[in-house]
């Protein structure tokens, strides 16, 4: 192994990976990484390994304070590995603090290659989710180390913290600077409580708050066992708050001002559609998705979706007064079910499916047949 400077590394670790066959599903044809350390590098950076398989092993190569670096084995010379370079492992390091200088403990500092408010950015996170890397705390002095990184420029994203901070993007740094200094925001809290229909308090009902009319801070939080809830790291601006909750009708307040009143939130169930769907054909399947879409219904009216039991028995709840179209989920969907409006509230449904077409007949075959001889 040579680093960058063409000196030798010793002491890094070399693992086999190799793809084994899933001793789970033995009757699928999947593989999956199984890797173990083999060797060691020597002072002089050398290593050795034998025994490999062109087709399923791969070395990778690392230790502390360096970059991972993976060996693909040479399908001419798989006992000849090479020259491998490895680069070291930077870190961005620094301390964020409010104005005037007092630490910011527990903020969260996640880096990213790119600008996390790019377009591109925000395309990726809505295809692949959030970023896979963990993030980093700060310490209780305001200080963060996030290591292993390659050489480039990065952003960092602070969020959380001891108390709340308004979510900043600073950047873009060169890996390796460890001597940075950020300011952030002490951001401003939305508190309440939510009940549920009986007005015991509902825990874990997911609570949002973005803000209103206008570019701004938003934040989100889940009520705990007693109903209550807090969101903090948000602006002085007023915010639209959203909760959810299934089986409940969605509550929305727009112009909601932080540090204001606790809102007082209870819950709806609202209405319902359930019954029965019966097969016109034998051999249908038994379980069908069933979704639900407001023709004309009162607001907040919201898609939603069910599925049916082993008799085909069905409810799907929290609608609105209104009329409201059933249809059968799939592409295609597995079986059809006609044109159906009903209004909320009807719990006594007894539905259909549509008949089958006959499947087409395959005239070539009738032309094929040979000629009756009379023999």
């Amino acid at each position: 192994m040579r680093s960058g400077s063409d000196i030798g590394i010793a002491g890094l670790s070399v693992s086999l990976v190799r793809q084994v066959m899933s001793a789970v599903f033995t009757d699928l044809d999947e593989r999956f990484p199984d890797e173990r350390v083999v060797a060691t590098t020597a002072a002089d950076g050398s290593f050795r390994v034998a025994g490999l398989s062109v087709a399923s092993d791969s070395l990778r190569i690392g230790g502390p304070g360096w970059m991972d670096a993976k060996v693909e084995i040479d399908e001419d010379s798989p006992t000849q590995a090479g020259r491998v370079e490895i680069q070291p492992a930077l870190e961005l390091a620094g301390r964020v603090e409010f104005p005037g200088g007092r630490p910011c403990a527990n903020v969260d500092v996640a880096v990213y290659d790119v600008d996390p408010d790019s377009d591109d950015a925000r395309q990726a996170r809505e295809v692949f989710g959030p970023p896979g890397d963990p993030s980093v705390l700060t310490e209780c002095d305001g200080t963060f180390h996030s290591g292993c990184l390659a050489a480039g420029r990065y952003w960092l994203e602070f969020r959380g913290g001891t108390p709340q901070v308004i979510r900043r993007v600073a950047g873009p740094f060169d890996a390796g600077t460890r001597d940075l200094r950020v300011e952030l925001v002490c951001g401003s809290t939305i508190r309440g409580r939510v009940v549920g229909p009986d007005g015991q308090p509902a825990e874990r009902v997911a609570v949002r708050a973005r803000a209103d009319g206008r570019q701004g801070t938003s934040g989100d939080a889940k009520s705990d066992r007693t109903g209550a809830f807090v969101i903090g790291g948000l602006d002085r601006g007023p915010h639209i708050v959203e909760l959810e909750a299934d089986g409940f009708l969605t509550w929305t307040r727009a112009g909601v001002r932080v540090e204001g009143d606790a809102l007082a939130v209870r819950l709806d169930e609202g209405l319902a559609v359930a019954g029965v769907l019966r097969s016109a054909d034998a051999g249908d399947e038994t379980f069908v998705h069933i979704v639900v879409e407001p023709v004309d219904a009162e607001q907040p009216a919201e898609t939603r979706r069910g599925q049916t039991d082993v008799n085909g028995h069905f409810r799907v709840t929290a609608l609105t007064k209104g009329r409201w179209r059933l249809r059968i989920d799939g592409d295609p969907p597995p079986v059809v079910l006609p044109e159906t409006v009903v209004e909320a509230g009807s719990e006594s449904l007894e539905l259909r499916t549509q008949p089958r077409p006959p499947a087409p007949v395959d005239e070539t075959k009738d032309d094929e047949a040979p000629a009756d001889d009379g023999r």
